[in-house]
């Protein structure tokens, strides 16, 4: 079986040094996609997971409103916002406690 998306992902992000992984995570966060107190302490693991997420998301519910599904794209958004926070909630004991994630 090929590489997943996932995959290929994290390959990129293991093969980084700790120097090019943080200027990545700076660098990520400066498109105020995904906030870098979210990812500062993060695995590449899960790291790739939120990027994945994010971007998947976003680009599944442009699709949707470009064929004039809005309503389906809103309900998209929202139940992946709503599983987001859940999950951000879920790992606040092991660092430390995070922001939620805000759109910018």
């Amino acid at each position: 079986m090929g590489k997943t998306v996932n995959d290929l992902i994290l390959g990129a992000l293991d093969s980084l040094s700790a120097e090019q992984l943080e200027r990545f995570k700076r660098k990520l966060s400066e498109r105020q996609e995904i906030s870098y107190g979210l990812i500062e302490k993060e695995s590449n693991v899960d790291i790739t997971e939120r990027i994945i997420r994010k971007f998947a998301i976003a680009h599944t519910a442009e699709v949707l409103r470009a064929i004039d599904l809005h309503d389906q794209a809103e309900d998209l958004e929202k139940e992946a916002n709503a599983r987001q926070g859940a999950s951000s909630v879920a790992g606040m004991g092991d660092t430390g406690g995070r922001a939620s994630e805000g759109r910018g």
